[in-house]
Protein backbone atom coordinates (compact mmCIF):
# COMPACT_ATOMS: atom_id res chain seq x y z
CA UNK A 1 0.00 0.00 0.00
CA UNK A 2 1.11 3.40 -0.64
CA UNK A 3 1.26 5.85 2.17
CA UNK A 4 1.59 5.79 6.11
CA UNK A 5 -1.20 4.93 7.87
CA UNK A 6 -0.72 8.68 10.09
CA UNK A 7 -0.98 10.52 6.23
CA UNK A 8 -4.06 8.95 4.95
CA UNK A 9 -5.73 9.25 8.26
CA UNK A 10 -5.30 12.60 8.25
CA UNK A 11 -6.29 12.95 4.40
CA UNK A 12 -9.57 11.37 5.70
CA UNK A 13 -10.38 13.44 8.02
CA UNK A 14 -9.95 16.23 5.70
CA UNK A 15 -12.29 14.60 3.05
CA UNK A 16 -14.84 14.27 5.54
CA UNK A 17 -14.57 17.71 7.29
CA UNK A 18 -14.36 19.05 3.34
CA UNK A 19 -17.06 16.77 1.81
CA UNK A 20 -19.39 15.52 4.36
CA UNK A 21 -19.72 17.90 7.74
CA UNK A 22 -22.52 20.37 8.24
CA UNK A 23 -22.97 22.08 11.13
CA UNK A 24 -26.76 22.76 11.97
CA UNK A 25 -28.75 25.71 13.83
CA UNK A 26 -31.36 23.57 14.96
CA UNK A 27 -30.04 20.32 16.04
CA UNK A 28 -31.36 16.73 14.91
CA UNK A 29 -31.90 13.61 16.03
CA UNK A 30 -29.05 10.83 15.36
CA UNK A 31 -30.02 7.37 14.98
CA UNK A 32 -28.32 6.96 18.34
CA UNK A 33 -31.50 9.17 20.02
CA UNK A 34 -29.07 11.84 20.77
CA UNK A 35 -29.33 15.20 19.21
CA UNK A 36 -25.87 16.88 17.61
CA UNK A 37 -25.68 20.45 15.75
CA UNK A 38 -22.87 18.49 13.70
CA UNK A 39 -24.11 16.74 10.93
CA UNK A 40 -21.57 13.76 9.33
CA UNK A 41 -21.99 11.70 6.38
CA UNK A 42 -19.31 9.41 5.44
CA UNK A 43 -20.89 8.22 2.59
CA UNK A 44 -21.28 11.49 0.73
CA UNK A 45 -17.70 12.37 1.85
CA UNK A 46 -16.35 9.41 0.14
CA UNK A 47 -19.00 8.97 -2.72
CA UNK A 48 -15.70 10.12 -5.23
CA UNK A 49 -14.15 7.02 -6.27
CA UNK A 50 -10.60 8.52 -5.28
CA UNK A 51 -11.70 9.43 -2.13
CA UNK A 52 -13.08 5.75 -0.92
CA UNK A 53 -9.72 4.93 -2.08
CA UNK A 54 -8.08 7.14 0.37
CA UNK A 55 -10.29 5.38 3.36
CA UNK A 56 -9.56 2.06 1.72
CA UNK A 57 -5.84 2.34 1.66
CA UNK A 58 -5.89 4.04 5.02
CA UNK A 59 -8.11 1.12 6.61
CA UNK A 60 -5.45 -1.46 5.12
CA UNK A 61 -2.38 0.68 6.60
CA UNK A 62 -3.55 1.18 9.73
CA UNK A 63 -4.17 -2.91 9.94
CA UNK A 64 -1.18 -3.28 8.34
CA UNK A 65 0.57 -1.36 10.57
CA UNK A 66 -0.97 -2.77 13.82
CA UNK A 67 -0.23 -6.53 12.44
CA UNK A 68 -3.38 -7.39 11.67
CA UNK A 69 -3.88 -10.15 8.47
CA UNK A 70 -6.96 -10.89 7.32
CA UNK A 71 -9.04 -12.06 4.34
CA UNK A 72 -12.67 -10.25 4.62
CA UNK A 73 -13.96 -7.06 5.32
CA UNK A 74 -17.76 -5.77 6.09
CA UNK A 75 -19.99 -4.90 8.07
CA UNK A 76 -23.88 -3.65 8.50
CA UNK A 77 -25.49 -3.04 5.38
CA UNK A 78 -25.68 0.38 4.27
CA UNK A 79 -22.48 1.90 5.92
CA UNK A 80 -20.01 -0.50 6.07
CA UNK A 81 -20.46 -1.16 2.12
CA UNK A 82 -18.36 1.27 0.34
CA UNK A 83 -15.70 0.51 2.65
CA UNK A 84 -15.92 -3.34 2.36
CA UNK A 85 -16.62 -3.22 -1.10
CA UNK A 86 -13.14 -0.45 -1.63
CA UNK A 87 -10.84 -2.59 0.83
CA UNK A 88 -11.63 -5.39 -1.79
CA UNK A 89 -10.50 -3.77 -4.62
CA UNK A 90 -7.39 -2.46 -3.20
CA UNK A 91 -6.49 -5.70 -1.37
CA UNK A 92 -7.87 -8.29 -3.76
CA UNK A 93 -9.74 -9.79 -0.78
CA UNK A 94 -13.34 -10.80 0.16
CA UNK A 95 -16.10 -8.50 0.82
CA UNK A 96 -19.46 -9.06 2.45
CA UNK A 97 -22.47 -7.12 3.48
CA UNK A 98 -24.49 -7.92 6.56
CA UNK A 99 -28.58 -7.73 7.09
CA UNK A 100 -30.20 -6.27 10.20
CA UNK A 101 -31.96 -9.08 9.59
CA UNK A 102 -32.23 -12.69 7.71
CA UNK A 103 -33.95 -12.78 4.44
CA UNK A 104 -37.90 -14.02 4.55
CA UNK A 105 -37.23 -16.06 1.35
CA UNK A 106 -34.45 -17.56 -0.54
CA UNK A 107 -31.66 -18.65 1.95
CA UNK A 108 -32.97 -16.59 4.64
CA UNK A 109 -29.01 -15.39 5.06
CA UNK A 110 -28.22 -12.18 7.10
CA UNK A 111 -24.28 -12.37 5.60
CA UNK A 112 -24.11 -11.69 1.44
CA UNK A 113 -21.38 -11.35 -0.58
CA UNK A 114 -18.37 -14.06 1.09
CA UNK A 115 -19.72 -17.17 2.74
CA UNK A 116 -17.64 -16.42 6.05
CA UNK A 117 -16.82 -20.00 7.81
CA UNK A 118 -14.90 -20.96 10.63
CA UNK A 119 -11.31 -19.97 10.83
CA UNK A 120 -11.60 -16.78 8.38
CA UNK A 121 -9.81 -13.62 9.32
CA UNK A 122 -12.67 -10.67 8.86
CA UNK A 123 -12.43 -6.90 9.81
CA UNK A 124 -15.59 -5.96 11.03
CA UNK A 125 -16.16 -2.22 8.99
CA UNK A 126 -18.55 0.61 9.57
CA UNK A 127 -19.06 4.31 8.20
CA UNK A 128 -19.64 6.09 11.53
CA UNK A 129 -19.59 4.59 15.44
CA UNK A 130 -21.51 6.62 17.99
CA UNK A 131 -22.92 4.15 20.51
CA UNK A 132 -21.28 0.83 18.23
CA UNK A 133 -24.75 -0.26 17.92
CA UNK A 134 -24.20 -1.35 14.47
CA UNK A 135 -20.91 -2.28 14.43
CA UNK A 136 -22.12 -4.70 17.60
CA UNK A 137 -24.75 -6.12 15.40
CA UNK A 138 -22.51 -6.63 12.45
CA UNK A 139 -19.90 -8.13 15.03
CA UNK A 140 -22.76 -10.93 16.49
CA UNK A 141 -23.74 -12.26 13.06
CA UNK A 142 -20.02 -12.59 11.64
CA UNK A 143 -19.49 -14.30 15.31
CA UNK A 144 -22.65 -16.92 14.31
CA UNK A 145 -20.89 -17.82 11.21
CA UNK A 146 -17.93 -19.27 13.12
CA UNK A 147 -15.33 -16.46 11.52
CA UNK A 148 -12.69 -14.55 13.72
CA UNK A 149 -13.26 -10.79 14.04
CA UNK A 150 -9.53 -10.05 14.38
CA UNK A 151 -10.32 -6.27 14.13
CA UNK A 152 -12.90 -3.41 13.80
CA UNK A 153 -12.11 -0.33 11.43
CA UNK A 154 -14.38 2.95 11.53
CA UNK A 155 -14.13 5.56 8.79
CA UNK A 156 -15.26 7.95 11.98
CA UNK A 157 -15.85 7.92 15.28
CA UNK A 158 -18.07 10.13 17.07
CA UNK A 159 -18.23 8.78 20.87
CA UNK A 160 -15.69 6.97 23.10
CA UNK A 161 -18.59 4.94 24.11
CA UNK A 162 -18.58 2.64 20.75
CA UNK A 163 -14.60 2.04 21.20
CA UNK A 164 -14.72 0.53 24.78
CA UNK A 165 -17.57 -1.74 23.81
CA UNK A 166 -15.66 -3.35 21.18
CA UNK A 167 -12.78 -3.32 23.11
CA UNK A 168 -15.19 -4.87 25.82
CA UNK A 169 -14.98 -8.20 23.48
CA UNK A 170 -11.67 -7.60 23.30
CA UNK A 171 -11.28 -6.72 19.20
CA UNK A 172 -8.64 -4.45 18.34
CA UNK A 173 -10.98 -0.93 17.00
CA UNK A 174 -8.94 1.17 14.99
CA UNK A 175 -10.57 4.53 13.71
CA UNK A 176 -9.80 6.85 10.40
CA UNK A 177 -10.79 10.01 11.86
CA UNK A 178 -12.28 10.73 15.29
CA UNK A 179 -14.41 14.07 16.57
CA UNK A 180 -11.56 15.38 17.90
CA UNK A 181 -9.78 15.48 14.30
CA UNK A 182 -13.34 17.31 12.95
CA UNK A 183 -13.32 19.80 16.04
CA UNK A 184 -16.90 18.33 16.76
CA UNK A 185 -17.69 17.63 20.32
CA UNK A 186 -18.76 13.88 21.44
CA UNK A 187 -22.34 12.22 20.99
Amino acid sequence: MDGNAGNLKSLVASVIKEKGYERREVPFVLASGKQSHDYVDCRRALSLGSDLGIAARCAVAMLEEAGIPFGYAGGLTMGADPLAHAISVVTGKYWFSVRKQSKDHGLQNRVEGAVLSPGDRVVAVEDVVSSGGSLLSAMDAIEESGATIVATVCVLERSPLGRSKVIERGVPYLAMATYEDLGIEPI
